[in-house]
């Protein structure tokens, strides 16, 4: 049972384990106090708590990385990357506002507020993007580690990375999660003040996130796949190959049929409909090896000179609808269909993606019994309540 008022209001989350800074190291006075802020750098600064965390991060980064590759743990922009104004005191936050109304305050009490207050001003942006280090995972240290940067430039860069990576995986449960990342520096002129009340352009330092080559173009192929699947047949259609009494497949369980034709109703969800295709095919792998061989011989037969023609149009129909729920799984790599290929590489290359997306739907569904574990972070420095 949860504790009223302590344990009833935490969220799932793993462990902070480390952060990676922008600047370096700040020099500090005898007392410890900080006297400037540290130099700003062309690589990551990747600081924790624990050494053999640390240790584990420069075998594989290195001890000045320029590029780190994260994953993010949450599927909402939000979680991911907390963006907010506040202000810091030697003791401690002071208050968190979002530019208009403080969410937490420190009252004269010294104890933090919730209920919704005015800012009192005096605060800066500051934007913590919670990542997950693949390196770190696999030498055995699972947890977040915090990026946190205080530059307008950044934040804006950030959010509209995520935003495009969110946009583009509208309606899929993983949202922002399994997709990879690329952490950077880049070198950038941008406008900074000069203290006179003018602006000049100087170079800085720059934080970008981008997704990796290899998720991008599976993005581009699965955006072709959709503009190239072909129509069902129509009804008159369907009459000239009753007709020229041709051979055609079973809409249901993808079986050559001769002599035959199902029309196939035009679907506004190919995704379910390729669903259905992939169950119907992980329960045929039960069939008996005389009536598999039966089936070859039957496919084989049709693709042979003198045989009846194949109607492809319910095929590519087939083929495309698996094709975009494979995207949608982010299967990679399935090689194009040549509209001429011979009825037997149709049947074997669709079998093929069927025991694919039948592996991938396990994988995904232990994903996301993992990733249920995992919950809001919490902010750098976030005060105790």
């Amino acid at each position: 049972m949860p504790i009223r008022g302590i344990t009833d209001s935490v969220q799932p989350g793993l462990p902070r384990i480390g952060k990676l800074r922008k600047g370096g190291e700040a020099p500090r006075n005898a007392a410890g106090q900080v006297v400037k802020m540290g130099a700003d750098l062309d690589h990551f600064r990747f600081t924790s708590e624990r050494p053999e965390v640390q240790a584990a991060f420069e075998d594989a980064y290195g001890a000045t990385p320029a590029l780190v590759h994260i994953y993010l743990p949450y599927a909402d922009i939000e979680r991911n990357f907390g963006c907010w104004k506040e202000r810091w005191a030697a003791g401690g936050l002071v208050h968190r506002c979002d530019g208009e109304t403080m969410q937490i305050w420190l009252g004269p009490e010294g104890l933090y507020h919730k209920s919704p207050k005015p800012c009192d001003g005096d605060c800066d942006e500051v934007g913590r993007l919670s990542v997950i280090v693949p390196e770190l995972v696999q030498a055995g240290y699972v947890g977040y580690v915090t990026l946190e940067t205080h530059g307008i430039n950044d934040l804006l860069s950030i959010q509209a990375s995520l935003l495009a990576a969110a946009e583009s995986r509208a309606g899929n449960d993983l949202g922002l999660r399994g997709i990879q990342w690329n952490l950077r520096r880049v070198k950038e002129k941008i406008s900074t003040p000069m203290g006179n009340g003018k602006r000049v352009r100087r170079e800085k330092w720059l934080v970008k996130l981008e997704p990796a080559a290899d998720w991008v173009q599976l993005q581009l192929q699965a955006a072709h796949n959709a503009t190239m699947m072909l129509p069902a047949p129509s009804p008159a259609a369907v009459s000239q190959m009753q007709e020229a009494d041709v051979v055609t497949v079973d809409p249901e369980t993808g079986e050559i049929i001769e002599a035959a034709v199902v029309h196939i109703e035009p679907t506004t969800q190919p995704a379910q409909a390729a669903i259905a295709t992939s169950q119907t095919a992980r329960a045929t792998q039960t069939t008996s090896q005389p009536e598999a061989k039966a089936s070859s011989k039957a496919t084989e037969d049709a693709d042979q000179p003198g045989k009846p023609k194949v109607t492809r149009t319910e095929w590519f129909v087939r083929w495309h609808e698996l094709l975009r729920y494979a995207a949608s799984l982010h299967i990679e790599h399935v090689a194009p269909l040549a509209p001429d290929a011979p009825v037997s590489e149709l049947t074997e290359r669709k079998a093929k993606l069927e025991v694919l997306i039948a592996q991938a739907e396990a994988e995904n569904a232990a994903v996301q019994a993992q990733q249920a574990e995992a919950i809001e972070d919490s902010p750098t420095d976030e005060p105790a309540f």
